[in-house]
């Protein structure tokens, strides 16, 4: 019995330690149902991105250079898993219509799965792409687009979106939150096994 208890709890220890521990930084949206995590490397002015959303179609995060209710503008990474296909593509939107692809796909993904009504999605970009059509990650603030749907038979209506401001570069403290966080999460881990096994 305490085995099983004890293997129970590493298994919900590594399923919290997941993205967190390979990404420095996160942030969740929508109550939960949409969360971000993100590395930047300098070395390679690369930006490491996943995406955790409970849903089953589309997922899709965007850079803004404003809070634009009318859609226009937003340089989007969008994709999707449908039984074996797995698709990320590079959109810029141009207002309350179906998005055109990119010429230059700057989405590239890494990996893509679908389980339990979760879809997680993980690529990079560049920071600056030298696209017309994308927008540069600058340090500090950028605006963020978040939106998903449960369906992939349409991008032109979304079931949740909303506006989040972060900041994707030099977030430090953001990523020290989270360290402290991971490591109480262990220490308060260790105390429970160890009155297990007393």
């Amino acid at each position: 019995m305490k085995l099983q208890v004890f293997s129970l709890l590493l298994l919900c220890a590594g399923s919290l330690a997941d993205l967190s521990a390979e990404y420095k930084n996160t942030a969740s949206l929508d109550g939960n149902n949409f969360k971000i995590y993100w590395t930047h490397n300098a070395t390679s002015n690369m930006m490491y991105i996943a995406l955790e959303v409970k849903a089953t179609g589309w997922v899709a995060l965007a850079f803004a250079k404003e809070e634009s209710r009318n859609m226009e503008d937003y340089d989007t990474c969008l994709g999707y898993v449908s039984g074996e296909t797995k698709i990320l593509n590079d959109y810029l939107t141009n207002g309350h219509s179906t998005p055109p692809k990119d010429n230059q796909n700057d989405c590239m993904l890494d990996e893509a799965m679908q389980s339990g009504g979760t879809t997680t999605i993980k690529y990079h970009r560049k920071v600056d792409t030298g696209d017309s059509q994308d927008i540069v990650i600058e340090k500090g603030e950028i605006v963020v687009v978040w939106a998903y749907k449960n369906s992939v038979t349409s991008l032109l209506r979304h079931d949740e979106k909303g506006f989040k401001t972060l900041t994707m570069i030099n977030s430090g403290e953001s990523a020290k939150l989270k360290s402290f966080y991971w490591k109480m999460t262990v220490a308060s881990l260790s105390v429970v096994v160890a009155l297990f096994f007393k």
